[in-house]
């Protein structure tokens, strides 16, 4: 027996079973399909940056905030003895090597995990898909840039990493306003990268900082 729901896109294909429970009642749904000729509807939705809304730049002083696009990310977490070839893949194919606590080429992200920037999923699984566990990352961080060319003072109140001691390059996973984060030291500041669900909040701390800072060098300067 066929069975469907007026303006439903999904059309339930039921048959019985042959037995006694056909009697009592029992039904055996064999299989669904989708009409064919069952028009989709949109959905309407769009895709929004994920720093969309948050007013950047910013600027308080001479610390200037800024939102960063890095393009397609993809993480790359080699298998179990693949780690050598899967850095000379990447190196070959997409110029970013898998550095521990460097972020010249691919980012790191931790033990075993990398970033690599600017590279989508379908052709990071062409060149390592036997090599790595692989998953688009795209649109599930926030990525922003704080600029502060003459000290780190914005940094000591949402960090508890001794950022000045990092070179330019140097990443590490860390806090970043109670936050899981990624920093990542410039050669004018820093890039931080925090999940895109805490973007906001990311935002207001750095802003809140940002005015702190520039409050205290005033303060210092008119006594």
């Amino acid at each position: 027996m066929a069975a469907s729901g007026q303006g439903n896109p999904f059309v339930p294909w039921i048959s019985c079973a042959e037995s006694e429970r056909r009697n009592a009642g029992w039904w055996n749904c064999r299989s669904w399909r989708m009409s064919e000729e069952a028009p989709m509807a949109e959905s309407g939705l769009r895709s929004v940056a994920p720093l969309a809304g948050s007013a950047l730049p910013i600027e308080a002083g001479d610390v200037r905030l800024t939102a960063v696009d890095l393009g397609s990310l993809c993480s790359v977490q080699p298998f179990r003895g693949c780690e050598e070839e899967a850095n000379k893949v990447c190196q070959s194919a997409f110029g970013q090597a898998l550095e521990v606590s460097r972020a010249g080429g691919a980012i790191w992200m931790g033990r075993g995990q990398w970033f690599l920037t600017g590279v989508s999923l379908p052709d990071a699984q062409e060149k390592l898909g036997d090599l790595c566990a692989l998953t688009d990352q795209t649109s599930g961080w926030a990525v922003f840039d704080i600029v502060d060319p003459t000290e780190a003072l914005v940094m000591a109140r949402l960090c508890p990493l001794d950022v000045e001691r990092m070179k330019p390059g140097d990443t590490a996973r860390t806090e970043f306003a109670h936050m899981m984060s990624s920093v990542t030291a410039l050669e004018d500041g820093y890039r931080i990268m925090v999940m895109r669900s805490f973007a906001a909040s990311a935002i207001h701390h750095t802003k809140t900082a940002m005015a702190s800072v520039v409050a205290c060098r005033t303060l210092a300067e008119n006594q």
